[in-house]
């Protein structure tokens, strides 16, 4: 998400009249502080840690500004009475205010993400190029927005949408760009918390599988029938930009990723994409505890030893999840190989030495019972499984989203990441 600096007038939704001035910083390592140059309570008062669902905030061009869940960090005072606030808050918004927590819902939201654009894979522009002699004479350059891409859902419809800006002072230069994003339009309000356990992780969490890549939110626009502003064309929903520091997020712009940087992409998936939809959203809530160990590790550094163990154990509970029998670890990874066997056939030697493997390793790195040390994975060996069990999953990711066995064996086949690891078949010992 883009960085913010915000510098106007502050106030608490029950005391408009104590307005205090003050300026407003998001960034995604620091999160949102609110520094103020005063205080919201009179000096005996400034002793409490009093915590504020709402701050509201008005900046001198006129932008509402809403703050939830505010923390107070630090207050200072001199003898002479002047007094500076420090604030906390989980999550903001520019384009409205609220009066109360409650009042915060939303009908549609757009989700842009890190490689949104690298898995849509769809442009609207089409140079022109025009030569006399040889020699570039004319270029020009059109733009017509891309087809949106849509699925029905049990409550609403998501749509891959496009939107194009323009700027450059048109006598030394001129810049076009696109942006994708996902547009999801309920047919109910949720709060903010709703639309990110139902649809901005979920579709994080796509992507990421998707792009093979670690995928941030970079803007987030919500829209509520009670923020309008009246045109020509009647009442029009006016956009609500929220902002709120995530896990991860990409510190330098990421570089394009191409369909073999790719598990697969939109292109893969699009005949099906409603089911894909559809299937992905039941697989975040039905198996909420795969993906929850699987992509944690993702989105931030671990150790070696927690990358392994978040991923054998999302291999692990997604046997035990999709109620494939019961059993020890040596029998759920022994039955995942066979319901993944297009995908990590190509790159064990010695299945039952992978079993094996991965069982005194998990045994070892959860005990560490020292009669297990010469028998767990280490260094590049430790790597080569952990890779190997990531393979697994995603397998059983994919084939939740109801890709044929081929099908995966064909997407598998196309990823550089995969054939790498093919290649480097048997270095491990199993």
């Amino acid at each position: 998400m883009e960085e913010l600096e915000l510098s106007g007038w502050w106030w608490l939704p029950d005391n408009e009249d104590k307005k205090v001035p003050g300026v407003m910083t998001f960034s995604n390592e620091q999160g949102i502080r609110l520094k103020l140059i005063g205080s919201f309570k009179e000096l005996p008062q400034l002793g409490s840690a009093e915590e504020h669902p709402l701050i509201l905030g008005s900046t001198g061009e006129g932008k509402l500004v809403t703050l939830f869940d505010a923390i107070p960090l630090r207050t200072s005072f001199t003898s002479g009475g002047f007094t500076t606030q420090e604030f906390w808050a989980r999550v903001g918004c520019t384009g409205a205010q609220f009066l109360q927590a409650e009042q915060a819902r939303f009908h549609k939201a757009s989700l842009e993400y890190t490689h949104l654009a690298d898995w849509v894979g769809r442009s609207g522009f089409h140079p022109e190029y025009d030569t006399e002699g040889g020699i570039l004479s004319k270029y020009g350059l059109t733009y017509t927005f891309p087809d949106e891409v849509k699925a029905a859902i049990a409550n609403g419809e998501v749509c891959i949408t496009y939107a194009v800006k323009w700027g450059g002072d048109q006598l030394r230069e001129v810049s076009v760009s696109q942006s994708t994003s996902i547009r999801v339009d309920l047919s109910e309000d949720l709060t903010f918390d709703e639309w990110v356990t139902n649809f901005v992780l979920p579709f994080r969490n796509l992507l990421t599988l998707a792009t093979t890549r670690p995928n941030a939110l970079t803007r987030i626009s919500m829209y509520s029938e009670d923020n309008t502003v009246s045109t020509s064309k009647g009442d029009t929903e006016v956009p609500i930009d929220l902002f709120y520091q995530q896990v991860w997020h990409e510190k330098v712009q990421a570089k394009r990723l191409f369909p073999h940087d790719m598990l697969f992409t939109l292109h893969d998936v699009a005949e099906d994409f409603g089911g894909v939809v559809k299937r992905w959203l039941r697989v975040a809530k039905e198996l909420d505890s795969v993906c929850n160990l699987f992509f944690s590790v993702r989105y931030r550094p671990v150790f070696s030893e927690n990358r392994f163990l978040n991923t054998v154990q999302a291999a692990e509970s997604w046997h035990r999840r999709t109620k494939r029998g019961r059993g020890s670890l040596r029998d759920r990874v022994s039955d995942l190989l066979h319901v993944t066997q297009e995908v990590v056939s190509p790159l064990i030697t010695d299945e039952d030495g992978f079993v094996g493997k991965v069982v005194d390793t998990r045994n070892y790195f959860t005990h560490y019972d020292p009669s297990l040390r010469s028998k767990a994975a280490t260094g590049s060996e430790l790597y080569w499984l952990t890779q190997t069990l990531s393979f697994m999953v995603e397998g059983c990711l994919l084939h939740e989203l109801g890709l044929a066995p081929e099908r995966r064996r064909e997407l598998f086949q196309r990823n550089q990441r995969y054939v790498y690891a093919v290649s480097h078949k048997g270095e491990a010992g199993w």
